[in-house]
């Protein structure tokens, strides 16, 4: 008789045991895991064909910054258009019983830049990437098993609504902001992105959007302390100019901060603004496999 795999959840840990179960192995048989997720994403945003991501593997209670990850990973993995990710072998990977923690990234925007990793940091992240996160800690495996990834968003969401320049809203016509440069990375057992102030970079980068129809344009931006202000640069044939302010608390990953828009005769006036968690759209069912 063909046994189910169990399935485990990132918000159920029902099956989850004490860092001594490490060496408790039942026996020498290695179990199938596989992995499904699902990740919560703005209105304006879906994972597209050919995203990719890493999956990692850590007995459990280890710190990625100090162990190697486990059983051949990292694994990577890749999207397809019904919102699966698999690999080019087996839907699964083969692990000894235990008690594990399981951590992925993800990028859903520009797959060739998913960052690699080394002691548990990523290199350094860039600005308008989607860089996704889950974590799952303190699974016990003695049978085939399924592990469900909640991916959560790691950067910061800027969007712009112009409700009084819809008449403007061409191809042509765009709206842009200036970043500072700044190394920043990922630390993998907590998904947060540290910058590194010591490693600063001079310069700056811009982020573009075109202004089109039934559509408020959006930045995705890495978390950043508090300034006075952000440059912000509106080109409609003639071009206006402005700051975004930041929060008190500057931006933080995974939430959106939304702005108001309003054209003047010589400059833009900005209003905002709304802050809320970046956890809105449907849930797309994902599954990954062994490389």
């Amino acid at each position: 008789m063909k046994l189910l795999p169990i399935i485990v959840t990132a918000t159920l840990l029902s099956v989850s045991c004490v860092r001594e179960d490490i060496t408790n192995i039942c026996n020498g048989k290695k179990q199938k895991v596989y992995f499904t997720g699902s990740v919560n994403l703005s209105k304006s945003a879906e994972i597209p064909d050919g995203s990719q991501s890493w999956i990692f593997i850590y007995n459990h209670g280890e710190d990625p910054c100090k162990e190697p990850p486990i059983h051949n990973t990292p694994v990577k993995a890749m999207s397809y258009s019904n919102g699966q990710i698999k690999a080019a072998e087996n839907e699964f990977i083969l692990v000894t019983p235990g008690c594990y923690d399981f951590y992925s990234v993800s990028l859903k925007d520009n797959p060739e830049k998913l960052p690699q990793f080394i002691c548990g940091f990523s290199d350094s992240l860039e600005n308008g990437q989607d860089y996704l996160w889950s974590g799952i800690f303190n699974i016990s495996i003695n049978s085939d098993i399924v592990i469900n990834f909640l991916y959560r968003h790691t950067l910061a969401n800027i969007t712009i609504t112009l409700e009084e320049l819809e008449r403007h809203k061409t191809d042509s016509a765009s709206i842009s902001i200036t970043l500072p440069h700044t190394y920043s990375t990922l630390l993998l057992s907590k998904g947060l992105i540290q910058n590194h102030s010591s490693k600063r970079e001079y310069g700056s980068i811009i982020l573009t959007k075109p202004l089109l129809l039934n559509s408020a344009p959006y930045f995705l931006i890495l978390p950043m302390e508090e300034t006075s202000g952000i440059p912000i640069e509106l080109d409609i044939g003639e071009k206006y100019s402005g700051f975004i302010k930041t929060p008190v608390k500057g931006f933080r990953g995974g939430y959106r901060y939304t702005y108001s828009l309003y054209l003047q005769p010589d400059t833009l006036l900005i209003q905002g603004c709304t802050i809320e968690h970046w956890q809105k759209g449907q849930p797309i069912n994902i599954i990954t496999s062994e490389k």
